[in-house]
């Protein structure tokens, strides 16, 4: 198929146009001039009746095909034809890492006396628990973080607490903070990405150890904050994820010490603000997961920095601080931001930062290709972080 004839091409918007006005032209104008100049029948009034049905019928699927036409292009779900028909569940991996990876051995569980005051948290107490899926016997709870040092006022949070955890007082969990894309809530790694059965599955495989994953709310009300502490302090996400989220969790859960046991996870926007934490606070997310995102604020309805602000641009603060951070980066190849953005980045990329970039073929910036790259971006982390690996 030419380029110029592509899903997202702008001569295939145009053929679309021209194809909706030419029915909905027809609908308009031709029918209402057909006349009765027969003598009435039962059999001419019913063929009349189902050639407006047909007519109005293919005026709206026209309208219907233009109006997705312009979403696809201005979101990049499927760029290419071969979006749509390329099975992501089985087509090959092209998996490149900026510095060699040692595959760990697994490690015994860390049981011990936390060092930090930890509240008592019986998850079956709780007020706001959410019944697990059928496919998974692990807890998804609803709470309320306080935004104590952020002053955030959208800190509902989404928190999936392992099966093993109530059974095991004594063992102490990695935490997987799982970032959700524009617009969308947590709610979404619970009922279309199935974090919990993903990570249940791979437990099973001895491929991850068992987590907790905690869901913040990062962008209230469809509003596009990219994760940052805006100008004006309306909205200051990075705070309340790197102090109030992390506090609240590591006091009422059992967290595990290794410092390499928190990762930051997101997709398409979400994929952006894990990997600029784990740029920005490398002490605290060591490693990141980063499915079809980008690496520098991309404000979708004005920019909520000031102008020369450039303190959000992770290719220069990496190649400046040169911190030991692992991140990997998921994407399909027709994804044209995505790779852009990775291409960009790429080249400030240095040890002992480590970046691993799988990319498949074509997707788009679609649903299939985040369900393929959350079960890779959780392999991984089970492969090469010592907080995430595997143990009996």
């Amino acid at each position: 198929m030419p380029v110029w004839f592509q899903p997202t091409a702008i001569p295939f918007l145009i053929f679309l146009a021209v194809m909706t006005l030419s029915v909905l032209g027809w609908a308009i104008v031709r029918l209402p001039l057909q006349r009765i100049d027969q003598p009435v029948t039962t059999r001419r009034k019913l063929r009349l009746v189902l050639s407006q049905a047909l007519w109005v019928s293919l005026s709206c699927l026209c309208v219907l095909v233009m109006v997705i036409g312009v979403l696809n292009r201005a979101n990049d779900w499927y760029p290419t034809w071969r979006s749509f028909t390329i099975n992501v569940s089985t087509t090959s991996v092209d998996t490149h890492s900026t510095s060699p990876l040692q595959t760990l051995s697994a490690k015994m569980w860390e049981e011990y006396e936390p060092t930090h005051a930890q509240s008592s948290f019986h998850i079956t107490k709780h007020l706001d628990v959410l019944k697990a899926g059928k496919k998974t016997k692990g807890t998804y709870i609803a709470v309320t973080i306080p935004s104590n040092k952020s002053g955030y006022r959208s800190n509902k949070t989404l928190i999936w607490i392992p099966p093993s955890y109530e059974s095991h007082p004594k063992r102490h969990y990695p935490v997987l903070l799982a970032l959700h894309g524009y617009p969308n809530g947590p709610q979404v790694y619970k009922d279309v990405l199935d974090i919990d059965t993903k990570l249940t599955t791979l437990v099973d495989e001895h491929a991850i150890r068992e987590s907790i994953v905690v869901m913040p709310t990062v962008f209230p009300d469809n509003i596009d904050t990219e994760c940052v502490d805006t100008a004006d302090g309306s909205f200051n996400v990075e705070t309340f994820l790197t102090q109030d989220v992390i506090s609240w969790v590591r006091t009422h859960l059992r967290t595990a010490k290794d410092p390499h046991a928190w990762a930051s996870f997101g997709y398409s926007a979400g994929g952006w603000c894990a990997s600029m934490l784990s740029v920005r606070h490398p002490r605290l997310f060591p490693l990141s997961v980063n499915l079809s995102g980008y690496f520098s604020p991309d404000f979708s309805q004005g920019r909520l920095l000031e102008n020369d602000d450039t303190s959000y641009e992770l290719g220069p603060i990496t190649q400046r601080q040169k911190e030991s951070i692992k991140m990997f980066f998921w994407s399909a190849k027709d994804d044209r931001k995505s790779m852009k953005s990775l291409h960009e980045f790429l080249p400030h990329v240095a040890k002992p930062t480590v970046l691993t970039h799988s990319l498949i073929e074509a997707g788009g910036h679609s649903w299939p290709v985040w369900h393929r790259g959350s079960i890779e971006g959780l392999r991984w982390l089970g492969k090469h972080s010592s907080g995430f690996s595997w143990v009996r």
